[in-house]
């Protein structure tokens, strides 16, 4: 079974925050009250560096924002014959602005780890974003599973549902019902939460 891991663990692994030795990633994610943009570089397979943009907007309409140089590390990694599992550690630094406040020192810090199969996917990610007077952390937690198992060169099809929990934009955790696909080095998600917030997703690998 190991031809399985062999087809299916490249075209799933650039999704991954550290990709193979001088992979690009450009991605987004987009909601009307959140905005994660950035675009990293793996100049090993387990590290990668980048920039990242991070948009807040609490219920006042008022956003806090974030510009960060990143740093990811691939720390643990599990290939089965049928399924992967990973580790990432993510760091940076950068400047913040909220209002009137500009030009804060930031600094972020987090862990993420997944665990897929052609058919089944689980991960869970946090992050922690801290200025000089503030800081604030993101949670996020996602299943899913692939309906259809299709040929490595077809589209691919998921269907997951997303968790998320910031104290910035609400104090409920957000449930979104979203589906992911991905053809070729172009994977986008669409969703929308269970309060109607649309999500739409991007990313691309050069």
């Amino acid at each position: 079974m190991r031809w399985l891991a062999l087809i299916f663990f490249p075209l799933i692994a650039w999704s991954h925050p550290v990709i193979y030795k001088d992979g690009w990633v450009i991605s987004s994610m987009t909601m009307p009250d959140m905005t994660d943009a950035g675009a990293s570089y793996s100049f090993s397979s387990k590290w990668a560096a980048g920039v990242n943009y991070w948009r807040l907007q609490d219920k006042a309409g008022d956003e806090q924002e974030y510009q960060l140089a990143k740093l990811n590390h691939l720390l643990w990694r599990y290939n089965g014959e049928a399924s992967q599992a990973n580790v990432y550690l993510h760091s940076g630094v950068g400047r913040s602005e909220w209002g009137d406040i500009k030009d804060r020192l930031a600094v972020m810090g987090g862990a993420e780890a997944d665990w897929e199969t052609r058919r089944h996917f689980v991960s869970g990610k946090y992050l922690h974003l801290r200025t000089s007077d503030y800081d604030t952390g993101i949670w996020v937690g996602r299943v899913g599973v692939s309906p259809i198992l299709a040929e490595f060169q077809d589209l691919q099809a998921w269907a997951m549902v997303q968790a998320w929990y910031d104290p910035i934009t609400s104090r409920e955790t957000k449930i979104t019902p979203l589906l992911r696909f991905f053809y070729h080095n172009v994977l986008w998600e669409m969703g929308s939460s269970l309060k109607g917030d649309m999500m739409l997703n991007l990313m691309v690998h050069l």
